[in-house]
Parts: C-alpha cells; structure tokens; sequence
C-alpha cells in the first residue's frame, strides 16, 4: 500500500511539472505572437501611408 501511495505521488509530482514547463511555454508562444503582430501592424500602417 505505500509503494502504491509513493508512485501516485511521484505521478502527481510528474503531471504539476510538465503543467508549469506547459505552462512556460504557452506564455513564452504568446508573448513572441503579440510582438511579431505589433510589428506586423506597424508595417502595414507604414505602407499605407506610403500609398497615400
């Protein structure tokens, strides 16, 4: 029964590390999306004026 209590644990200790890595990484993916589409929209706004 305490082998069995050790391996949940060690499972549940496994699944809240890969959640923060996850975690870490979703906010890393959308941090680099919001500023590649800041700079997109500053080129479109410069290349419309250039038009005008």
């Amino acid at each position: 029964m305490r082998t069995l209590y050790y391996v949940l644990l060690m499972y549940a200790g496994a699944f809240a590390i890969g959640m923060f890595v996850a975690t870490i990484i979703w906010f890393l993916v959308k941090t680099m999306t919001v500023t590649s589409r800041k700079k997109r929209s500053r080129q479109s706004f410069q290349e419309m004026k250039q038009i005008q």
